[in-house]
């Protein structure tokens, strides 16, 4: 018997859909859920980035025009109305010391016995020394007492000097009369008579006369260094 042959079949066979599992599908979600979240950070990290050197920008504006209004309106106030001037010299010890650091008010009205910081009429240095004698007055020491219109008044702030001269057999500051210093019986009007608490010092108003208004500067107030040593005038 003759055999059949078997002819192989030439049709292809259809390729079989990958089905996607659940698992896939969820991972394949996930996937995206993470790329879109770190996209989503990393824009947030970005704006966060520019609004803080937007930030850092506008306050070193703010402090930038801050500093100079504060410059300007201290120059300002400086120039007007006050002056932080440097002690030089022995001439107000007890009162003041060589680089002491003081407040003077150039707008203050002057009374006896304030330190003034004024233009030497001599020498055109700024000085600091003591109003003693005002506009109108006459004045005269005796016996390390100051009598001003023939009424004695008090220097406490040279009790201690006085006491000390008095024990050393001397006095503290020498007899004098201001028409025999400044050829003057009363203070000229707009003008002040000064001395300094250093009374052995004659560098004052014993020496180069009164004091015009338009050379004052202004008025202590305040020491304010060295700080343990502060003190208001």
């Amino acid at each position: 018997m003759n055999k059949k042959k078997t002819i192989p079949s030439t049709k292809k066979r259809p390729k079989k859909r990958k089905r996607s599992t659940t698992a896939s599908i969820h991972k394949r979600s996930n996937e995206k859920n993470i790329k879109k979240g770190k996209r989503k950070r990393q824009s947030q990290q970005k704006r966060k980035k520019r609004r803080t050197r937007k930030e850092i920008k506008r306050f070193l504006i703010e402090l930038g025009i801050t500093t100079v209004i504060s410059i300007l309106l201290f120059s300002f106030f400086r120039i007007v109305i006050f002056t932080v001037p440097r002690v030089n010299g022995y001439s107000m010890t007890m009162a003041l010391n060589e680089g002491d650091r003081l407040f003077v008010n150039k707008v203050a009205p002057i009374k006896r016995y304030d330190l003034i910081y004024f233009i030497h009429p001599f020498t055109k240095e700024k000085v600091i020394q003591r109003v003693i004698g005002l506009q109108g007055e006459s004045l005269y020491y005796q016996n390390d007492q100051l009598f001003i219109n023939g009424e004695m008044k008090n220097e406490r702030f040279l009790a201690t000097s006085i006491t000390q001269a008095a024990k050393e057999n001397h006095m503290y500051t020498n007899d004098f009369t201001m028409l025999e210093k400044t050829g003057e019986s009363m203070v000229p009007k707009d003008s002040y008579f000064v001395m300094v608490d250093n009374r052995m010092y004659e560098t004052d108003s014993r020496e180069f006369g009164f004091i015009q208004v338009s050379e004052v500067i202004g008025v202590v107030k305040l020491k304010w260094f060295p700080l343990h040593q502060m003190q208001k005038f």
